[in-house]
């Protein structure tokens, strides 16, 4: 209690004294670390006592459920950043989480150590500044600024022991979409090391705030100009080189006024060749007026993140154009198959359909990588110089998601952008649009797909207009379709309209080249640094029910990467359960190579028969390299015996017998 008794004293004597407390406003000390403001405002305009306890409102998990949801499409990159984050900083024994703009926890990564683990941080509490008091969450969104608050800079006495850090996260809008909290209980911290980590997560929130601004403006050039300190300004250009979009920095840079047109040349004197190169070469821009010049990149259109909706920035290229070549960070076809072979035979049958223009429904466990290969799919087809737009049909809440997916037109609702929204569907003409978790669209919304899918007709909401949009649809779902369709959940003409080439992922457990994914991805995740994994580790992943499949093993090995000693990677590093999690419902397992009902035609007859001839391939090259063998061949293909068996009979492939 005296020590207790001890803060109550001091921060009061602060407050009423403030003139004799001058260090807690020196300009270094604010740089990082609340003032005495933040006290100042929880005894005058909170009302609150610093000698009672922290009590942050706990809400009920669907209550939680909904602030999630009303984050909407930037919480899926913030999960990824927050991942990365933790791993950074984990073995400094910090806890990460994310806040919204409420101050409520939503998600949170920690080891959950018993010595540093603060337990009132878990999703569902929120930490408001007016019911907290001075804390890194609740003071970071009031302030908008970031804020380190070290042990005794907590306003109430019962939050001394701990320390924490509130980075508020901007979106593309420059408003606030929440914070991201990193704490710890260790009354022995330094406030050197308190300090280092408060600059780790002020990168990762740079880099977060980079991610949303390039997934808004998909398809436009981005001029990033470097500036002195702080994070990079940042440009989004249409084909005029007039700037569509900027972050926050661009606009005090340049003195940029929302909604106002203005041009890229009307700020810098006009070297338009520079942005022919749209390759991230450094080029210099020179200020109009003055001879102060600026270091720039200029990055090409992007393939949209996750989740994610693109403007119409630019025109759609040409169909003629030359296919743009999978880059490191987008696997091929060979890299998503890797040495499995049911993954090969899929890989063989994508290629001989290349040109078909046919829809494909991807299915199977999350995390089997559905997304990635849609993403090759894509990549190797002749529309890989066009768009490749995600729409994730789980991830938006049903109120939005018409307007998502199919876009609005000027005023068509409080709220709409006075140039209206052209949706997803239009932003893909001339690509792919991937339909991640279709399994979860709601049924009133199915219709609506459906007649694009027949048509390619698109009527944005509030607008008569009609306008056509030629894509290539892929789409993904874990979900059990056959059950859904039962229960009147999911449409069955819109799933024979999804159903060109059905392709049912296996799980990682199934899979038969665990060793070369392991390989692989720690190639990709630890860099410069080569790993090696000992066998009593290789074993225990083989035991292993992997829940979470290649997801899962990726978060594992980098985890492994950063915990290993030398470069051996042993059995405690990979921190894996004792006891798997309990398994979910598996998808059900559709044929391979199932052709879609065409409507009567030439064009239908051309696409059942592509279909027909390249799975007659693949059968015969399985059931030679297997020599026949009925049950491998089958377990390989991922279908019954029995429907092998009407396969082989329908094209007259001739079978040894072989099998039990």
């Amino acid at each position: 209690m005296h020590g207790s008794s001890a803060h109550i004293s001091r921060i009061t004597s602060i407050v009423q004294n403030p003139l004799l407390f001058k260090e807690y406003e020196r300009p270094e000390w604010k740089l990082w670390r609340p003032g005495i403001s933040s006290w100042q405002r929880c005894f005058d305009e909170h009302g609150l006592d610093p000698s009672r306890k922290c009590d942050p409102q706990t809400l009920s998990s669907p209550e939680l459920r909904q602030h999630k949801e009303m984050m909407g499409r930037e919480l899926n990159m913030a999960r990824d950043e927050l991942d990365n984050l933790f791993l950074a900083v984990r073995g400094s024994g910090y806890s990460v989480s994310l806040a919204d703009h409420t101050g409520l926890v939503v998600l949170e990564r920690s080891d959950y150590n018993s010595e540093t683990y603060f337990p009132p941080d878990r999703p569902g509490t929120r930490w408001s500044e007016p019911e907290c008091g001075t804390n890194g969450i609740g003071t970071a969104l009031l302030e908008r600024r970031p804020v380190a608050v070290y042990h005794d800079d907590h306003f109430f006495s019962d939050l001394i022991h701990v320390a924490c850090i509130g980075m508020p996260v901007f979106d593309v809008d420059g408003q606030i979409l929440g914070a991201i909290n990193l704490s710890i209980r260790n009354e022995r911290l330094s406030e050197q090391t308190h300090r280092l980590i408060y600059d780790v997560a002020r990168v990762s929130v740079q880099r977060l705030e980079e991610k949303f601004f390039y997934a808004r403006h998909n398809g436009a050039l981005v001029v990033r100009l470097n500036t002195a300190e702080g994070p990079a300004a940042l440009l989004a250009l249409g084909a005029d080189e007039e700037i569509l979009g900027f972050n926050r920095m661009a606009g005090q840079a340049l003195a940029l006024q929302p909604g106002a047109a203005t041009s890229l040349w009307d700020h810098f004197e006009r070297t338009p060749k520079i942005l022919a190169q749209g390759d991230e070469a450094p080029v210099i821009l020179k200020r109009l007026g003055s001879d102060h010049t600026l270091q720039a990149r200029v990055t090409a259109p992007n393939i949209v993140e996750k989740g994610y909706a693109p403007p119409a920035l630019l025109k759609p290229a040409p169909r003629t154009a030359k296919p743009v070549a999978a880059s490191p960070a987008t696997p091929g076809l060979d890299a998503c198959a890797g040495q499995d072979m049911r993954m090969q035979a899929h890989v063989k049958l994508l290629r001989r359909l290349r040109g078909a223009n046919l829809p494909v429904l991807l299915l199977g466990e999350t995390g089997v990588g559905k997304d990635t290969l849609a993403r090759a799919i894509h990549t190797e087809s002749d529309r890989a110089s066009g768009p490749f737009v995600v729409f994730n049909c789980a991830a938006i809440p049903e109120s939005l998601i018409d307007s998502e997916l199919f876009g609005y037109g000027a005023g068509a609702f409080t709220g709409a952008k006075k140039d209206g929204h052209i949706g997803r569907v239009k932003a893909a003409d001339g690509g792919t649009l991937f339909l991640d978790e279709i399994g979860d669209m709601p049924v009133t919304l199915q219709t609506r797909l459906l007649r694009v899918l027949e048509t390619g007709e698109v009527t944005p909401l509030g607008s008569g207009r009609v306008q056509y949009a030629d894509i290539r649809i892929i789409a993904a779902t874990n979900q059990e379709l056959e059950v859904r369709i039962a229960d009147g959940r999911f449409r069955q003409d819109l799933y024979h309209r999804l159903a060109g080439l059905v392709l049912t992922l296996p799980p990682l457990r199934e899979r038969g080249d665990l060793e070369q994914l392991v390989r692989q991805l720690l190639e990709n995740t630890a860099g410069a640094r080569r790993f090696i994994v000992s066998a009593a580790a290789m074993q225990a992943m083989r035991a292993y029910s992997w829940p979470g499949n290649v997801r899962e093993l990726r978060h594992v090995l980098q985890r492994a990467a950063k915990l290993a000693e030398s470069h051996v990677i042993e059995l405690e590093d990979l921190m894996l359960p004792q006891k798997s999690p309990p398994m979910a419902m598996a998808p059900m397992r559709m044929n391979t190579g199932v052709p879609a009902a065409h409507p009567a035609g030439a064009k239908g007859r051309g696409a059942k028969e592509i279909v027909a001839r390249a799975e007659r391939e693949v059968l015969e090259e399985t059931m030679g390299a297997l020599k026949g063998d009925i049950d491998l061949v089958a377990r390989q293909l991922g279908i019954s015996r029995a429907t092998l068996y009407r396969k082989l009979r329908l094209h007259g492939i001739k079978t040894s017998q072989r099998g039990r």
